[in-house]
């Protein structure tokens, strides 16, 4: 149990981030202009492919408009931050309605406090709510569903890729592959509506979180359904990385329906006739 997350989900936080909510610059922001962003995780550049470089399947063109940076360590920084702010987030957002106000809500990381960063945004009409610290486990969408079911079909798309490869190192191809299916299946309409509905800030309820159970655990149950959803995702890897055996009829389904959906260029016909009579039997 995170005691910070338990006495940071305060009835009196809450309310206080409801409450700057209702302000007059805000509570008139139509929902398509609300937005939430989270900082990026330690990444490699060796993960992606280079400047014209082809991964050799049907991803290529899944991958082409990404847009892709680091920093040294792989880590955010302010520059990045800024970066992101002016080249992807300002023009990808932009209002139809000329003088449209937007609204970010992101948490007080370093990189989203600078005075750049923020002088931007009121530049671009765009207000800044900050969650406060240890709330993000209740109040910040992204975090409700969608982080989550992406890690868990990373995790499973790596898993299938491997077993159909017969080879248990990953590789460039491997990863746009793996990372291209689980985006699609996180990021869909019906998660992030889920997302925002859990934190109560759309439709506005402030009883969601109010009366969301991870504010009396800190976010344990969280992170434990999490580790178990991971663990049965991968249920065909053991600790060590090796490939076993299904242990259900649920599972060989599963992998079996993996393969059905439009990864057919991936493997040979042999592959496939192999699997789907594995998944019928």
């Amino acid at each position: 149990m995170d005691f910070r997350r338990v006495n940071g989900t305060s009835d009196e936080n809450i309310v206080e981030f409801f409450e700057r909510l209702q302000l007059d610059e805000l509570k008139h922001i139509p929902p398509e202009h609300i937005w939430n962003v989270d900082e990026g995780i330690s990444v490699q550049q060796q993960w992606f492919p280079e400047e014209g470089e082809s991964v050799g399947n049907e991803d290529d063109e899944a991958w082409h408009d990404w847009l892709f940076t680091a920093s040294p360590n792989g880590w955010t920084s302010n520059e990045l931050a800024l970066l992101w702010l002016k080249e992807i987030f300002i023009p990808g957002s932009m209002p139809e309605k000329e003088g449209q106000w937007r609204l970010l809500i992101l948490d007080g990381h370093a990189s989203h406090t600078t005075t750049a960063f923020m002088i931007t945004c009121l530049e671009h009409k765009i207000w800044v709510l900050y969650l406060l610290a240890h709330t993000s486990h209740v109040l910040q969408p992204l975090d409700q569903a969608p982080f989550s079911v992406l890690k868990r079909r990373f995790r499973t798309e790596v898993t299938i890729r491997c077993q159909l490869n017969f080879d248990m190192n990953v590789t460039t191809s491997d990863f746009i592959w793996a990372w291209n299916r689980a985006r699609q299946k996180a990021f869909n309409p019906y998660n992030m509506a889920s997302a925002w509905k859990a934190t109560g800030i759309w439709p506005r309820d402030i009883n969601k979180p109010l009366n969301n159970r991870l504010r009396r655990l800190g976010g344990f149950d969280e992170e434990m359904t999490s580790s178990q959803e991971s663990a049965s995702s991968q249920h065909t890897l053991d600790g060590s990385g090796t490939l076993t055996t299904p242990q259900s009829s649920r599972q060989v389904r599963e992998i079996q329906s993996a393969l059905v959906e439009g990864r057919k260029g991936s493997i040979t016909p042999r592959h496939a006739s192999c699997f789907g009579r594995f998944g019928r039997a």
